[in-house]
């Protein structure tokens, strides 16, 4: 079965950020009828994403039944991801990106709030 911490926490920290950057967002007491249509879409592309990677964190590297049905199979999901996943995989590395960026973003939002 596939560690959940190891697997996911790449993908669980970018969860993480993607709900406290819109939260400060919220905060901000933003009229969403009013609010820019690009804050808008980046909104929206945020919520995206943090349903995209919660949906694959819970049914897929969480769950014992995905890893077990590829067994001695390849699965591109579980060789980017999973528990014998080198650190360096180009979705790891991703993921990494994504949360220095979204921390970035989160920093300055906080500032400006």
């Amino acid at each position: 079965m596939a560690d959940p911490v190891g697997a996911g926490a790449g993908i669980v920290g970018v969860i993480g950020l993607a709900i406290q950057v819109t939260q400060v967002v919220v905060q901000f007491g933003m009229d969403w009828k009013k609010a820019p249509d690009d804050v808008k879409a980046f909104m929206a592309e945020l919520g995206a994403l943090k349903t995209v990677l919660s949906e694959t964190n819970t049914n897929i590297l969480l769950n014992a039944d995905f890893e077990a049905a590829f067994q001695d199979q390849p699965s591109v999901l579980l060789s980017q991801l999973g528990t014998s996943a080198p650190s360096t995989t180009d979705t790891k590395q991703l993921l990494a990106i994504c949360e220095r960026e979204l921390e970035s973003l989160l920093k300055e939002l906080k500032k400006r709030g």
